[in-house]
């Protein structure tokens, strides 16, 4: 599952910039992220849908929401 979640992050990266607005950051055609995206969609949707997976993200929901207060 870890591989899945650095697949998620890196993915996010390559949409997201310093100011939290989404722009592309990479060189790859648009389809072949949607394609890369669309290959890991299942695995990453059945990692969210566990107990794990759920607590996971919360944990870094918070983390986050304390990174834009400060």
């Amino acid at each position: 599952m870890r591989v899945i979640k650095r697949i998620v992050y890196f993915a996010l990266w390559l949409l997201c910039d310093k100011s939290g607005e989404y722009k592309v950051r990479s060189y790859l055609p648009k389809c072949e992220i949607e394609a890369i995206v669309r290959a890991f969609y299942p695995a990453i949707a059945a990692f969210f849908e566990t107990e794990e997976g759920k607590r996971e993200f919360e944990e870094w929901k918070e983390r986050k929401g304390n990174e834009v207060t400060k």
